[in-house]
């Protein structure tokens, strides 16, 4: 394709752009946009801005459609609510997954919290043996998992496939919480995916979620309104304050706690609520650094927990 600059001769080619190679669009666009600078400084035509306005109009489908063409492909975990004692499924699903030709990722999880049992629900036929490892599951919550076409062959998966579960059994109590979060230390491989060139994804998303532990199965803790709930929660993301207004059934003391997505803590503060509507603000400072945080406010009979997304300016 090639991009005509309205009012002169010269022009930009976009025709050796592929919807797979990010890179390259970015550096076509910018030598496209360096030509339009150079015109505008020097217009022997005396080009109006309303001319450029066209141009950047019919230049913005472009972009748009480009950009959604390309979206990355990510692996991720959904928040779940299960009740002490019993088994459940951490399913591994996906998003975007197009033209994959492998990936490799460990999973941690807190071993006082939740007991592997196994694995399954396979969206290939994966040799235990040979796609994962399981020696650091029981003892520290951690398993790790490998996978090539074994053709050498790109794959692509329907959004919100299952990848595989891991079968878990709740040991904790009653308000215990932990994340299911992709690992990147030693000994076991760090998160990655792998293009038809055998090259890295650079953007690929790994995404954590959320396991609580109460007696009541639900999707939400907001099911149980008589004890508390998180009404909302705004902006996220965020870039200086997020507010929390929840609601509770009674006045109660509550603990605070905000994490990252290695697990850590990065702030903690106790706090007595008020029945009824509360108001809590985050300020950007409390958390640090641009990144994936778990908010939870957890009393004695209830525990919220809220992942939000602290972006810089």
């Amino acid at each position: 394709m090639t991009a005509l600059v309205f009012g002169c001769c010269r022009k930009a080619d976009l025709s050796a752009v592929s919807t797979k190679n990010n890179g390259q669009f970015i550096i076509r666009l910018i030598d496209f946009l360096r030509t339009l600078a150079s015109i505008f400084q020097h217009n022997p035509m005396n080009m109006r801005i309303t001319t450029g306005k066209r141009l950047l109009s019919l230049l913005l489908p472009l972009i748009l459609s480009h950009l959604a063409a390309t979206a990355q492909p990510k692996v991720f975990f959904e928040d779940q609510i299960v009740e002490p004692g019993t088994t459940f499924k951490a399913s591994i699903k996906v998003k975007d997954f197009t033209d994959i030709l492998g990936l490799q990722f460990s999973v941690k999880w807190d071993p006082q919290v939740l007991r592997f049992t196994d694995v399954s629900d396979f969206a290939f036929d994966y040799n235990i043996n040979e796609n994962f490892g399981f020696n650091y599951a029981l003892s520290e919550g951690r398993i790790a998992f490998i996978y090539v076409d074994p053709g050498l062959d790109v794959f692509s998966l329907p959004d919100s496939t299952v990848l595989f579960a891991i079968d878990l059994e709740a040991i904790g109590e009653v308000h215990d919480t932990t994340s299911m979060r992709f690992w990147d230390q030693a000994p076991l491989p760090a998160p990655e995916m792998y293009n038809g060139n055998s090259q890295t994804i650079p953007d690929a998303g790994f995404d954590f979620g959320m396991v609580t532990l109460d007696v009541e199965t639900a999707t939400s803790l907001n099911s149980v309104p008589e004890k508390a709930a998180l009404i909302e929660s705004y902006p996220n993301p965020f870039t200086d304050q997020i507010t929390f207004v929840l609601s509770l059934g009674e006045a109660a003391d509550a603990g605070i706690q905000i994490r990252n997505v290695q697990g850590q803590l990065v702030y903690a503060a106790d706090k007595r609520l008020n029945a009824g509507r509360n108001q809590l603000v985050f300020t950007k400072q409390l958390f640090g650094q641009a990144g994936v945080y778990t908010c939870q406010i957890k009393g004695a009979d209830f525990t919220l927990s809220k992942k939000v997304i602290l972006v810089d300016r």
